[in-house]
């Protein structure tokens, strides 16, 4: 299974509320990173939903979906 990441060096400092037209920055030291191995990235609110941006293509999704079906 693959890991996943939290980001905790971000402006403004979480928690915090969103409201629209505001947004969050983070800020990764990149070097450790493999971003070939990234399917995509997540953030939830406060009800419960959950906002992706996907990140690999649709093949590698697809096969990463797959994977994850199987293994539940």
């Amino acid at each position: 299974m693959k890991e996943g990441l939290l980001a905790v060096d971000t402006t403004p400092q979480l928690p915090c509320e969103l409201t629209v037209g505001k947004f969050i920055s983070s800020y990764w030291e990149q070097d450790d990173i493999d971003f070939s191995e990234i399917d995509y990235w997540a953030a939830w609110d406060s009800h419960g939903n959950v906002h992706k941006l996907r990140e690999a293509s649709r093949l590698r999704q697809w096969k990463s979906v797959r994977q994850q079906k199987r293994m539940a």
